[in-house]
């Protein structure tokens, strides 16, 4: 007798034998119990899941010689043909080599027949979605109201594409991906009865590669154990199929989120040389991850893998989150490429780069950090920000130039404090009623001095971000030009920053400053978050709030 592959002599024969359809299952017995049955069932799912099987199934619960059953004999005449594809009352159809208008008029003249011994004609069309339009509008008449004797059983892969004037005549069942447990499972009853010795990695590796399709995993399995002579190893399995071990996963894995790109690239190559597909080890990694993310966000030690809950330990959520979509993205990308190992290498650079951007809540606290014990802290010029920032015992002017008081005795100085701060309110008043609500800080300024073409304003150290960031060279030509044309003269702006309070004097200028100019209310946290430059400085840096 020719040897019969695993997927075929392991098939499911009754409702009971199903793996991971209970539902499934379950509905149709009840439907036979209670006679319910209808005239059409749609079944749908990824290939190898058991529509087919379920579609024979319930062909032998009809007609089986004990008569109507949830648990056909499996040995009568009727179940015998049925089980093998021989029998004349149970056609199977492929719908992609049949999909024509005049097989589906063949189909209709033979309707009319009652059939040959069994009590049910029933009518097997596999991938139905193959069908041309024409058939399927030849079809619909005879699915809504076929003889009482006649059942219509169809399964597909890609339900979308089948009309839905066809699938509302039909009951609706959706076979679900099987879970790599109850296929390690499977395929150890399978490697049992077969006397084949399987290591248990081996098994778990090919149901987990399996992606849920019973079927596959049936048929790895057949391929491994006729490689390996009965007896089966994780490294064979992985050999065989292109595989990356999970050591491999976690070792990549660990590599990039410590950034470590010139590791991960030997590790990639590694992997090339062993026969490992790539675009498996990219799945494998983004599945790896997942279980990072879950156990971000579960209490800790419920991961049953030691690295996975390291790994959660040394890498911000967000991040985590970029992550995963800079990797989706990579890998649609790699099922149309030709190199995948430089896909592969583009993926991982890109990864190491994106952990490495320092995020805008990073940004502030490490500016924050930096005044320590200092009473006063001093900031850098940006490119693009010409004022740099100091401390209350020292005025940087924008232009890099030196103070024309510099040479002078601080006490000989000219120094009009309410005049320089009414000044400074009616500047930052015109610009925000002229500009934009991004100015309204700006009355968080105290300014101490107006020294000849200088205006020296001091703000807290709250606000040295705002000075530190780029976006402060477009708004000080709009505050000095108000400042130039309301003095009549040039004037520039000297920014301070301290780390003490500002000047106590603040009543004593608004004494003399129109009540509209005393509104210094601070911006809200939406305003904030709403404003242009935040924004933008969001999109540039790549931050988040």
């Amino acid at each position: 007798m020719s040897y019969q592959i695993l997927s075929r002599r392991y098939r499911p024969q009754t409702f009971a034998e199903l793996i991971g359809q209970e539902y499934v299952a379950t509905t149709l017995r009840n439907a036979i119990q209670l006679q319910r049955l209808a005239q059409a069932y749609l079944f749908v799912g990824p290939h190898g899941v058991g529509k087919t099987s379920v579609a024979r199934i319930l062909a032998k619960a009809l007609n089986c010689s004990k008569g109507l059953t949830i648990d056909p004999c499996g040995v009568c005449s009727s179940c015998v043909e049925i089980a093998e594809g021989r029998s004349l009352d149970v056609l199977e159809i492929d719908g992609a080599s049949n999909n024509g208008v005049e097989n589906i008029r063949e189909l209709r003249e033979s309707i009319s027949f009652s059939p040959a011994r069994d009590p049910f004609k029933v009518y097997i069309i596999d991938e139905v979605h193959m069908l041309s339009s024409g058939a399927f509008n030849a079809l619909l008449k005879i699915v809504e109201e076929p003889p009482s004797h006649v059942k219509f059983l169809f399964a597909t892969t890609e339900a979308h594409k089948v009309p839905s004037t066809l699938t509302s005549r039909c009951q609706r069942f959706d076979l679900r991906r099987i879970p790599a447990q109850l296929i390690a499972t499977h395929l150890k009853t399978i490697a049992s009865k077969e006397g084949s010795e399987v290591e248990e990695e081996a098994i778990k590796a090919i149901a987990i590669a399996a992606e849920g399709s019973l079927r596959d995993a049936e048929s790895m399995l057949d391929q491994a154990v006729a490689f390996c002579n009965h007896r089966v190893t994780e490294s064979d399995v992985l050999s065989i199929f292109g595989l990356a071990s999970s050591h491999a996963v976690a070792g990549l894995s660990s590599l990039v989120l410590r950034r470590k790109t010139k590791e991960a690239l030997e590790l990639v190559a590694d992997q090339v040389d062993r026969g490992c597909a790539l675009h498996q080890l990219l799945g494998s990694w983004v599945v790896w991850l997942r279980g990072v993310l879950v156990q971000q966000v579960t209490p800790p030690g419920s991961s049953t893998h030691p690295a996975i809950q390291e790994q959660a330990s040394c890498v911000q959520r967000e991040k985590l989150l970029e992550l995963l979509d800079l990797l989706e993205e990579e890998q649609s990308r790699m099922k149309w490429t030709i190199d995948t190992q430089l896909q592969m290498d583009i993926a991982i650079i890109k990864a190491v780069h994106l952990l490495g951007q320092a995020s805008l809540d990073d940004v502030l606290a490490a500016l924050t950090d930096l005044s320590g014990e200092e009473t006063a802290a001093s900031i850098p010029t940006t490119p693009g920000a010409p004022s740099c920032l100091k401390g209350p015992e020292e005025s940087v002017y924008p232009s890099g130039e030196s103070s024309p008081g510099a040479g002078r005795d601080r006490s000989t100085a000219i120094q009009q404090p309410n005049d320089a701060q009414v000044t400074w309110e009616a500047v930052v008043a015109e610009v925000v009623k002229q500009g934009s609500i991004r100015f309204r800080w700006l009355e968080e300024g105290r300014a101490t001095s107006l020294e000849g073409d200088t205006l020296r304003v001091r703000f807290p150290r709250s606000f040295r971000a705002q000075f530190r960031s780029a976006f402060w060279a477009d708004i000080q030509p709009v505050v000095e030009k108000h400042l130039s044309e309301r003095r009549g003269v040039s004037t520039r702006l000297a920014i301070e920053v301290t780390e003490g309070p500002l000047p106590e004097d603040r009543s004593s200028m608004e004494a003399n400053t129109p009540h509209h100019m005393q509104s210094t209310a601070q911006a809200t946290e939406e305003i904030f978050k709403n404003d242009p430059l935040i924004q933008k400085a969001l999109e540039v840096f790549k931050g988040t709030l």
